[in-house]
C-alpha cells in the first residue's frame, strides 16, 4: 500500500517544490555527528525501554545513560568543529527555537498518551475487540488530520501563530482532563468524543512549530530547522513512552493488591493522564514566551552578509 503513494509523493516533490537555489552550501557530510548522535540516542532509548519494562538491573540502565551522556558531549564537540553539522549548535542561540523545540517535545508525548491508552482502556476495561477498539481511534486521527489543514490555513490568512499555540495546548488539556475522567462506566461514546478533543490539539501542533521555526531562520536552514521540530517530536515519544509504561507498571504492581485487576487498570491509566495534565500546563506556560514573528517575505542575513528572504520569484526561485 505505501509503495503507490510513496511514488505519488516523490512526483509531486519533483514536479511542485519550488526551487531552492543555494550555492555555498558545502556538500560535506559530519560522519562524527552522525556516529555520536546515533550512540547517544541509541543508549538512551535503550536505557529507557529497560526501565520501562522493568526487571532489568539498575546497573545496566545507569550504565547506558552514561554511555548517552558522554556519546552526547562528544556529539557537541564534532558539531563545534564540522562544516556542515547535523544540528548546528548556533539554532540553540535563537528562542522561538529552543521553545517550539520544547512545545515539539512536549506535544508529541501528549498525543501518544491517547493513541495508545484510548485503545488499551476500551479493549481491556470496556472490553471492547482490537477491531472495535481500533474504529474508536478513527474520529481522533480524522480530527487530527483536519485540525492540522485548518491551523495551516488560519496562519496563512493571519500571518501569527502565538495565540493559535496557546490554544493548541488548552484544547489538548481539556482532552486530557476529559480522559483523565475514565472509569468502568464510562460509555464508548465519551471515549470517541473525549479522544477527539485531544485529537483536535494535537493535530493543531502539526504545523504550528515547524511554521514558528521556518519563520525565524534564513533560506539556507529551513530543512535543518524543520527536521529539528520533527526530531524533538520523535524525542518525545521515545522518551515519554517508557516511561508511560513504567508509570502504569509501577501502579498495577501496588494497585492489584489492594483491588481488582480491572480497577487497577483504571487507576494506572488515570495516572498517565494526571501525568499528561502536567505535560499540558508546562507546555501551555512555555507558550506564552514564544516569540512571534509576523509571517511574510522577511529578509534574513546570512554570515557572510549575503541577505536572503522566503518569498520566491516570478519562477519560482528563492
Amino acid at each position: 500500500m505505501n509503495v503507490p503513494i510513496g511514488i505519488m509523493a516523490v512526483t509531486i516533490i519533483l514536479y511542485s517544490l519550488p526551487n531552492f537555489k543555494l550555492p555555498d552550501v558545502k556538500k560535506v557530510i559530519d560522519y562524527g555527528g552522525i556516529v555520536t548522535f546515533t550512540l547517544a540516542l541509541s543508549a538512551l532509548i535503550l536505557a529507557l525501554t529497560l526501565a520501562g519494562e522493568g526487571g532489568y538491573s539498575w546497573n545496566l540502565i545507569a550504565g547506558l545513560i552514561l554511555l548517552s551522556g558522554v556519546s552526547f558531549t562528544l556529539f557537541v564537540w564534532a558539531e563545534k568543529k564540522a562544516v556542515e553539522p547535523i544540528l548546528p549548535l548556533h539554532l540553540f542561540k535563537n528562542s522561538i527555537f529552543n521553545v517550539s523545540s520544547v512545545e515539539s517535545f512536549l506535544a508529541a508525548a501528549l498525543m501518544f498518551s491517547g493513541v495508545i491508552y484510548v485503545p488499551l482502556f476500551a479493549q481491556d476495561v470496556l472490553g471492547m475487540s482490537a477491531t472495535h477498539s481500533g474504529l474508536i481511534m478513527i474520529p481522533m486521527l480524522f480530527s487530527l488530520t483536519l485540525a492540522s489543514i485548518i491551523t495551516g490555513q488560519i496562519i496563512a490568512w493571519t500571518g501569527k501563530y502565538k495565540k493559535l499555540v496557546i490554544a493548541e495546548f488548552i484544547i489538548t488539556g481539556i482532552g486530557v482532563v476529559l480522559l483523565a475522567t475514565m472509569n468502568a462506566d464510562t460509555p464508548y461514546y465519551l471515549l470517541i468524543l473525549y479522544s477527539t478533543v485531544l485529537g483536535i490539539g494535537s493535530g493543531m501542533a502539526y504545523n504550528l512549530f515547524n511554521v514558528a521555526v521556518q519563520n525565524a531562520f534564513p533560506l539556507r536552514e529551513i530543512g535543518i530547522v524543520t527536521a529539528s521540530m520533527r526530531f524533538f517530536r520523535n524525542i518525545g515519544t521515545i522518551v515519554f513512552v517508557p516511561l508511560f509504561g513504567y508509570i502504569m507498571n509501577f501502579t498495577l504492581a501496588r494497585a492489584t493488591v489492594l483491588t481488582t485487576n480491572s480497577q487497577a487498570l483504571v487507576l494506572s491509566i488515570q495516572n498517565i493522564f494526571l501525568v499528561a495534565i502536567v505535560l499540558t500546563l508546562a507546555g501551555l506556560a512555555m507558550a506564552f514566551f514564544l516569540e512571534e514573528i509576523p509571517l511574510g517575505g522577511d529578509e534574513f542575513v546570512n554570515p557572510d552578509g549575503r541577505e536572503e528572504t522566503n518569498t520566491p520569484d516570478m519562477k519560482g526561485n528563492y
